[in-house]
């Protein structure tokens, strides 16, 4: 049976190791992916007998309002900071695990952490444009992925979704 009142809408809070990035515009945009592999028989030539899972993805994106220090280094976390100023242009080789941080997206009408999306390591995976002009705000579009925590279970190695009932 239908029932509306299960029906979600509304904005989310979001948290990178438990600190809000503050204002966001537009939509938060939660993408999930599983890749596979086509697995081929000689009796049956490019007709796929199966496909075999062969990795999972989770990216979460959102534009974020707020222009802190704070914010800029989530999103550039390979900077190196002297007091409000960050600098940038590092050698290759550099880890983006060393930075991951714990991704929660809380929807601001859910009770607690009811309906949660998590991220255990969410890495920043591109940038958009910033914008200078006169008639928009300066927001960053940012793409956080979820990198694999080997500390956890199989079956729970990127994060997590709390779905009600």
């Amino acid at each position: 049976m239908a029932d509306a009142s299960k029906i979600r809408t509304g904005p989310c809070e979001i948290l990178l190791d438990g600190t809000s990035v503050g204002h966001t515009e537009g939509d938060v945009k939660v993408q999930f992916g599983v890749q596979r592999r086509e697995r081929l028989s000689a009796k049956y030539g490019e007709s796929p007998v199966d496909q075999v899972r062969v990795g999972q993805k989770m990216t979460v994106t959102f534009q974020i309002a707020e222009w802190t220090l704070a914010n800029v280094q989530a999103w550039f976390p390979e900077a190196s900071v002297t007091g409000n100023t960050l600098r940038f242009g590092e050698a290759p080789g550099g880890k983006d695990s060393d930075s991951a941080k714990r991704l929660i997206l809380r929807p601001l009408k859910a009770t607690g952490q009811t309906e949660d999306i998590v991220l255990y390591k969410a890495v920043a995976d591109s940038v958009g444009d910033i914008g200078f002009n006169s008639e928009d705000h300066r927001v960053v579009e940012v793409t956080f992925k979820g990198l694999v925590d080997e500390s956890r279970a199989d079956g729970d190695l990127i994060g997590y979704m709390n779905v009600p009932s």
